[in-house]
């Protein structure tokens, strides 16, 4: 008996007709499944330009938020710079704060009881702006508006003290300019202040200022600051020329040769004003320098400090 071969087989197989029977349900199913296939795909082929629009939208919308992000991101980086920046105004005030109570140490103008708190003022808190820039600044921006709000206050309180001690200042300077406090003739002390033997009758006497014997015609200076209110003659002194200086202090100089300034000028230290005589009731060349304070005669040496 003789065996077929695989390909007379597989002809054979190929030659038979294939048939496949199906119920009415079945057959129904699958027309429903079609029919829904090719709605859906109907259905999807009309979204389609919708999609592609949203997609493209997406697109957009992804950019702007990558955008926004970056200029967050600077916007935050300028908020820490501005912070940081405060912070240094800050140290800056606190300086000043520390520099003008030296200076108030320095000159001894210590503020007045009641109103220390023209000293300088409160100054705030340091504020923190090492954030990474990924995280909400909103507490940080909170803070630097409180921040801002403290040192425009210690600032506008730091400048009314500084414009308070600079006028104390002023009016300090003003009075040590008008102090007479110069040496207004060259020359050496022949008689001090005080009592002493009168060298015209041999009784003792109170002599009220110092004589400084000089040549006849040495310039004299007016020892401060001030304004001639007399020049003229007085009994014992001869030609004699007074300064008032303010503050209660005057000056008078005697046993003058000549005036070099007038009544009602104003004068200041160091300014020739006369020259060195013997008039009025003296044995010798010599200037007669009085100091005054609120009227009543002073040792002019405790105010001398310059020659």
């Amino acid at each position: 008996m003789t065996t077929p071969s695989l390909g007379k087989m597989w002809r054979a197989v190929k030659a038979r007709p294939v048939r496949i029977s199906l119920s009415l349900p079945a057959l129904c199913a699958l027309v429903l499944l079609a029919l829904g296939l090719f709605a859906g795909a109907g259905m999807i082929l009309r979204q389609y330009p919708h999609v592609a629009e949203n997609r493209d939208r997406v697109k957009i919308l992804e950019k702007r938020i990558g955008l926004q992000q970056e200029l967050i991101c600077v916007q935050r980086a300028h908020i820490q710079k501005f912070a940081r920046r405060m912070n240094e105004v800050n140290e800056e005030l606190t300086t000043l704060y520390e520099f003008e109570k030296n200076i108030r140490s320095v000159t001894k103008m210590i503020q007045p009881a009641g109103k220390s708190h023209n000293v300088g003022g409160p100054m705030p808190m340091e504020l923190s702006p090492d954030l990474p820039l990924t995280l909400t600044h909103g507490n940080l921006i909170r803070e630097m508006n409180d921040t801002s709000e403290e040192l425009l206050a210690a600032a506008r309180v730091q400048e009314d003290s500084f414009s308070s001690l600079l006028k104390r200042i002023d009016a300090k300077r003003d009075f040590l300019a008008c102090k007479p406090s110069l040496m207004p003739v060259d020359g050496d002390f022949t008689s001090g202040f005080g009592f002493r033997t009168s060298p015209f009758t041999g009784l003792r006497e109170f002599h009220r200022g110092l004589d400084i014997c000089a040549p006849s015609g040495t310039p004299v200076t007016a020892s401060a600051n001030g304004k001639v209110t007399f020049v003229g003659r007085k009994m014992g002194l001869g030609k004699v020329i007074v300064i008032d200086h303010g503050y209660g202090m005057v000056t008078r100089y005697g046993h003058l040769s000549a005036f070099c300034v007038k009544q009602g000028d104003t004068v200041e230290r160091g300014q020739i004003v006369g020259r060195v005589g013997n008039t009025g009731r003296s044995t010798g060349p010599h200037l007669h320098y009085e100091v005054h304070i609120n009227g009543i005669p002073i040792n002019p040496a405790k105010y001398i400090t310059a020659g």
